[in-house]
Order: structure tokens, then sequence, then C-alpha cells
């Protein structure tokens, strides 16, 4: 019985080997035949997408010449809108110095031409002269140059001046 057990093994492995055999052959035909499936997907896709690329690629052109077209027409535009703008802006400077020039001229002028005295039991006293004693007493004291408003008050009961600089500054002067 043993050697049926065998035999009956030996056939079983046979017939499990030509099985093992066949399902190699059925999977690689498969595999193959997959494969060429595969391939034949790929090579259509490939295709498919190389004539959506020619269909794309005129439409991104000309959209593209278009962009760069208007960013051109935009890009001048702007430079000559600026290059006007300049020139005007430079007109009104000129003009806007021009004025006010000539209104500085008419003030100096008008203060050059002005002459002030205080008279006062007998004395005189020269205004103009105090307001320069107070601008070099300001300049002495707080060691600032710019004199931008003064206001003078004269008490020639008391032979001095007052004087505020800036409406912050105070000191005087005696004369």
């Amino acid at each position: 019985m043993a050697d049926k057990a065998k035999k009956g093994v030996q056939e079983l492995k046979a017939d499990a080997a030509k099985t093992v055999e066949e399902a190699k052959k059925e999977v690689t035909k498969a595999v193959e035949e997959t494969k060429k499936e595969v391939t034949k997907a790929v090579e259509e896709t490939k295709k498919e997408a190389a004539k959506a690329v020619s269909e794309v690629k005129p439409v991104v052109e000309k959209a593209t010449a278009e962009v760069k077209k208007t960013a051109d027409k935009t890009v001048k535009a702007a430079k000559k809108k600026a290059a006007v703008t300049g020139k005007v802006a430079k007109r009104t400077a000129k003009k806007t110095t021009a004025a006010a020039k000539a209104a500085k001229e008419k003030v100096e002028k008008a203060v050059k031409g002005t002459t002030a005295y205080i008279q006062y039991q007998g004395d005189e006293f020269d205004v103009n002269a105090l307001v320069e004693a107070a601008k070099a007493n300001y300049a002495e004291t707080y060691k600032r140059k710019r004199v931008g408003e003064i206001k003078l008050y004269i008490k020639p009961e008391e032979r001095v001046a007052y004087y505020v600089v800036n409406d912050k500054y105070t000191g005087s002067v005696g004369f």
C-alpha cells in the first residue's frame, strides 16, 4: 500500500506541476495581453495629448501675443501720461516759485521802506533797531538761528522791549 500511496502522491505532484505550468502559461499570456492593451492605451493617450497640445498651443500663443501687445500699449500710455504730468508739474512749480518770489519781494520792500519810531518823554527809539536787538538776544540766549515770527512789546516807561519768538521763547532787551 505504501507503494500505491507513493504512486498516488507522485501522480498528484505531476498533475499539480501540469496545473501550475498551465496556470503559468495562462498568467503569462494574460500579462502579455494586458501589456499590449496598456501599451496601446498609452500610445493613444500620447497621441490625444499631442493633439490637445497642438490645438491649445496656437491659442496660448495668440493670447500671449495679445497680452504683450496690451501691456506694451499700457506702458506707452503710462509713459506718455507721466511725461505730460511731469511737464505740467514743472510749469506749475515754476509759476508757484515765481509768485512766491514776487510776494516775498513785495513784503521785503514794504518792510524795508517802513521805519517806525517811538517818541516818549523827549526820547526817540527806532523800532527796527529794537527788533534786531531782540533777534540777536534770542540767538545768543537760545542758540537758535531760525526766527519764524517775533512779537515785540515795547514799554518805554521801563525802557525795555519784551519779545516772544515763534510763540514759544521769551526774552527782553533794554534800550
